[in-house]
């Protein structure tokens, strides 16, 4: 079985078994494993992400939440118009 690690931006995404991008031993995938199963719990608006180079816990403030799109209704008979093609303007 083999054993990979997959980094993302420097910080390690996940890990997997069987293909990945970076193949490890299976001692340092347990290792890993470890690491994350202990992983803090961040304050709200951050997370923890772990390091790749040094295997330690980074903590990351969170992206803000995109605006949602702005509703722009239209009424009948602008939809009508859209639907119609025009016609009648």
């Amino acid at each position: 079985m083999s054993f990979y690690k997959n980094i993302y931006d420097s910080y390690i995404g996940s890990l997997s078994k069987g293909f990945g991008q970076k193949q490890i031993t299976e001692e340092e995938y347990n290792n890993i494993l470890s690491i994350i199963r202990a992983a803090p719990t961040a304050p709200d608006g951050y997370t923890y992400m772990l390091r790749a180079d040094t295997l330690e816990w980074e903590l990351v403030e969170n992206s803000p939440e995109p605006e949602p799109p702005v509703d722009d209704e239209v009424d009948d008979a602008e939809a009508l118009s859209i639907l119609l093609g025009g016609v009648g303007e």
